[in-house]
């Protein structure tokens, strides 16, 4: 079991502002004064999906499988590129990820051929304070 930002809990046993995740369930739970919340949510998959890479001309088209959460929150994507060495996020700015009939895709207009792509599937939590990722996904290149 990990925690997120560590377990507390009060002298009632109470779980205070507390983030549990196992490998693709979150659990956010507080205490504010009057009542005690705990969300829960579970991702469709354990890790996150490993790129497509299509080279078009000059850029670097990718694709991948959407990933869902129970909670039907919000998924989103940090791309990151591999080259010589150098790991950087791309997909940024006005190339984002953008889902269509399940199928997320983006385009690297700064790519070269050799680059190789992972992608990290993360959600921001119930709270708005807790982020949970799943595992980086493998690489893939073109």
């Amino acid at each position: 079991m990990r925690c997120g930002q560590g377990v507390r809990v009060d002298h009632l046993g109470l779980i205070a502002a507390s983030v549990l995740a196992l490998p693709n369930a979150l659990f956010v739970g507080s205490a504010p004064p009057a009542m005690v919340t705990i969300s829960a949510a579970a991702f469709d998959t354990s890790v996150s999906p490993t790129p497509t890479v299509e080279r078009r001309g000059r850029n670097n088209q990718l694709t991948w499988s959407a990933v869902t959460i129970s909670s039907g929150a919000e998924v989103r994507y940090i791309v990151t590129r591999h080259r010589d060495g150098t790991v950087e996020s791309t997909c940024q700015d006005g190339d984002i990820p953008v889902i269509t009939n399940g199928v997320v895709s983006c385009t690297d207009r700064r790519s070269e051929p050799a680059d190789e792509y992972s992608v990290t599937a993360y959600v921001v939590g119930p709270t708005g304070s807790a982020t949970w990722s799943l595992p980086e996904s493998d690489l893939a290149g073109s």
